[in-house]
């Protein structure tokens, strides 16, 4: 807490210059006289280890809210943060700082290349976030009629990255892989063999590109093997880290805390069946373990900003 303004304002300097935080706004209101809440979001990088590190420099994200109360005159006369991620808000918070050293350490990172673009909108401890994506294309491989053989994951994505190969899409991250409709559920197929669908995400001048292969017949998918370009239409989703879990393990509990990290009502799935939840992981195969982007998503029907 600070109890003069250059205190202040010598900290917010601070911030941009190590940091080079990227501040998001997303809602405000009235909350008693002379006071108004906001929510926000915050995304960081550790600026002086980008040279040295790039991607895999310490990225942070912070959501939370700032309360702030104004005098006769209208001028800010308080003002006080929470971050959704901790419960001890006081300072010096020991909560706070096991949060910002879980995320310096975490060493998990997607390559440099296009994902779908999303605004982060809660961040609760574990990783547990809620996003707000907009519209995207994928690529949908299916195995049919008994195709592929051995292990259906590595066929699917064999012949997914086949497609972007023969039409010259780049790859992108995630690869999403759930049960195709009909199919075991994810608890009981988990996400090896069982698995009959998988999809790559796709940049808009690649979900054309790929489309007119598909639609010209220049490009066709292995035996065995249906593709299809698909839109994923804008959202809410919430998303859970694997860190080294079960897929289904990591569903679950993806499930539980959407009923309890926030008040009744305010994360409500759009479908709670198993097979509604996807797997997406933003690695190389070759990555190692610890090294590794995995997580759990699915899809909300509705989210309240001040749940």
């Amino acid at each position: 807490m600070y109890s003069s303004l250059k205190g202040y304002l010598f900290n917010i300097a601070a911030l941009k210059r190590v940091f080079q935080p990227a501040f998001t706004l997303l809602g405000a209101r009235q909350t008693a006289p002379r006071q108004i809440t906001t929510r926000w979001a915050m995304a960081m990088v550790a600026a002086p280890l980008k040279p040295l590190l790039g991607t895999r420099a310490p990225a942070l994200a912070f959501t939370g809210t700032s309360v702030m109360g104004f005098d006769a005159q209208g001028r800010v006369a308080s003002h006080d943060d929470t971050w959704d991620a901790i419960e001890d808000q006081a300072y010096f918070s020991t909560d706070g700082a096991a949060h910002v050293a879980a995320q310096v350490g975490d060493l998990r990172r997607a390559p440099d290349i296009w994902s779908p673009p999303y605004q982060l909108v809660r961040k609760q401890k574990g990783g547990l976030e809620v996003r707000a994506y907009e519209g995207f294309s994928v690529m949908e491989g299916r195995l049919v009629g008994g195709g592929g053989g051995g292990d259906a994951r590595v066929a699917l994505f064999r012949a997914l990255a086949g497609m972007l190969g023969s039409t010259g899409a780049s790859m992108t991250t995630p690869v999403l892989s759930k049960p195709a409709e009909g199919a075991v559920s994810l608890e009981e197929a988990g996400d090896g063999p069982g698995a009959k669908a998988m999809r790559f995400a796709l940049s808009p001048p690649d979900a054309a590109r790929v489309r007119a292969a598909l639609a010209s017949g220049s490009a066709r998918p292995p035996k065995g093997v249906e593709i299809e370009v698909m839109e994923i239409p804008g959202g809410t989703y919430a998303a859970l880290p694997l860190a080294g879990r079960a897929p289904a393990a990591a569903a679950a509990e993806l499930r539980a805390r959407l009923g309890t990290d926030f008040r009744p009502g305010g994360a409500v799935l759009a479908d709670a069946s198993p097979a509604s939840f996807s797997v997406a992981r933003y690695n190389s195969p070759l990555t190692p373990p610890p090294l590794r982007r995995e997580e759990v998503l699915v899809r909300l029907e509705s989210f309240d900003l001040w749940a």
